[in-house]
């Protein structure tokens, strides 16, 4: 199921008038997650299972610019979730000065067949920002995102016409990606980041 294809947890898919990516497990912030795939990634390198993260920064290219469609790319765009209900409401949650709860106004049955009202942690944060602050991974990433934009610039250009909702979500997805590059804590390589941008703009 295309819905589940970046979420990290189990249960039901967040019913909301607000759009949201990628969920989280409920006790995983954006920066755990970040802090995790920083030191798995160091270790992979220095252990030689992955020397200086080539075959991660491979496929993490692949998934971005030959992925079908935008809607993939597009999720990964958007806010980071988790879901809190009534069995984990007790449990620590780590949140940020920038979390958002939200109101999922959603009842779901659970294994037993209990109601259970879940409510949906929102945060300010989409996978793509987290791992853009992961140094290995930002200058590969900010160049597969600006390859990216001409083809999803172009192909929402030819559909202006159509009625698909697809052709439609997927138009603003050069707008997230603009979004997820702002206030980056800081650039790897800007003469790189600088060329792209150019590349693109011609």
């Amino acid at each position: 199921d295309d819905d589940d294809n970046c979420t990290s947890s189990s249960g039901p898919a967040l019913r909301s008038s607000r759009e949201v990516g990628c969920r989280l497990e409920p006790r995983v912030s954006p920066s755990a997650l970040r802090s995790s795939l920083h030191a798995l990634l160091d270790e992979m390198s220095r252990n030689g299972i992955d020397p200086n993260n080539e075959r991660v920064l491979g496929d993490m290219e692949d998934i971005v610019v030959s992925g079908g469609g935008g809607g993939g790319l597009r999720r990964m765009l958007l806010p980071l979730y988790r879901i809190r209900n009534d069995r984990n409401r007790g449990e620590h949650y780590d949140f940020s000065q920038f979390t958002q709860p939200m109101e999922a106004d959603d009842v779901v049955g659970d294994d037993d067949g209990d109601a259970t009202t879940t409510r949906a942690i929102v945060e300010s944060s989409s996978l793509v920002k987290v791992l853009l602050r992961v140094d290995v991974l930002q200058t590969r990433l900010l160049a597969a995102l600006m390859q990216r934009l001409p083809e999803i610039a172009s192909s929402s250009s030819s559909n202006d016409n159509d009625n698909d909702n697809d052709d439609e979500e997927d138009g603003d997805v050069p707008r997230l990606v603009f979004s997820n590059m702002r206030w980056l804590d800081h650039v790897v390589d800007y003469p790189s980041l600088a060329r792209d941008f150019v590349e693109c703009l011609t």
